[in-house]
């Protein structure tokens, strides 16, 4: 979970100072973490009050996946500022990395006390509601951030996950037809989508997205063996064949029994 770094927080620093950081960010993002970190180190040594340098090196060592040094360091950037929402962000999505949920909702929770405007944070609420199987709270969460950002596929996507994980499939597909609207060249979605119009047993849809998504992406394996099942159990054969092949084609998985289906389709 990369978060996006915010070079604004420079603004609260000295000039000598923001001069390193500026460079810092520059490395970080260039995705050289190294350098931003030795940067970020360099401005610390230069002003140890300096919270921003404090939180680059919580998100460089988070982007490496460090995530004990990346606690350490949003530690005591919010110690210097209390009221840093974006390293309380950070803070969270360490614990999300971790599994502790618990923690990474109350970081979270911390974050829109501080700044009840910051849309990212909510998303990252959502998902951490769902991890803890707070089904409703993830709903509630990921429809506010909807509505301070109903441009983000990613969160109609996240929705979708959780209806679909209630078995509130209608709602689901109303949520993942959404994020195929606002972002249609993603086979993946497509596929999802497909295999939620087969939950509500609405084949027609779920042929025509599938064919969609094999024609966005030809090598998406997924959505030619959902499309092979569907006509299989519609006595459409050589539709089926033709499919169950593009998928051997594709994929390792299940060879032996995909090869045994196909030669039984033949015989019919």
């Amino acid at each position: 979970m990369r978060l996006k770094f915010l070079p604004l927080l420079l603004l609260a620093c000295s000039n000598d100072t923001s001069e390193v950081l500026s460079i810092a960010n520059v490395h970080y993002a260039q995705r050289d973490y190294d350098r931003a970190i030795e940067f970020y180190n360099e401005a610390i040594a230069k002003n140890p009050e300096t919270a921003a340098a404090f939180y680059g090196l919580g998100v460089s060592y988070a982007s490496k996946e460090d995530f004990p040094k990346a606690r350490t360091n949003y530690d005591q950037a919010i110690k210097l500022n209390p009221d840093f929402a974006q390293a309380y962000h950070g803070l969270g999505s360490v614990y999300f990395q971790e599994g502790d949920f618990d923690l990474a909702v109350a970081s979270y929770q911390k974050a829109i006390e501080i700044n009840p405007n910051y849309t990212e944070v909510y998303k990252y609420l959502g998902s951490a509601f769902a991890k803890k199987n707070e089904n409703e709270k993830a709903i509630e969460t990921f429809n506010k951030a909807i509505l301070m950002d109903p441009n983000d596929y990613k969160i109609f996507v996240k929705l979708g996950e959780v209806y679909s994980k209630i078995d509130k499939n209608e709602d689901a597909v109303k949520s993942y037809e959404k994020a195929v609207m606002l972002n249609p060249n993603l086979a993946e979605n497509l596929n999802t989508l497909g295999e939620t119009y087969l939950k509500i047993q609405d084949f027609e849809k779920a042929i025509d997205t599938f064919d969609k998504a094999v024609k966005m992406n030809p090598d998406f394996a997924n959505s030619y063996l959902n499309l092979a099942k569907i006509y299989e159990t519609k006595n459409r054969n050589l539709e089926a064949i033709h499919s169950y092949e593009n998928y051997l084609r594709l994929s390792v998985e299940n060879q032996k029994e995909i090869k045994a289906k196909i030669d039984e389709l033949r015989k019919k």
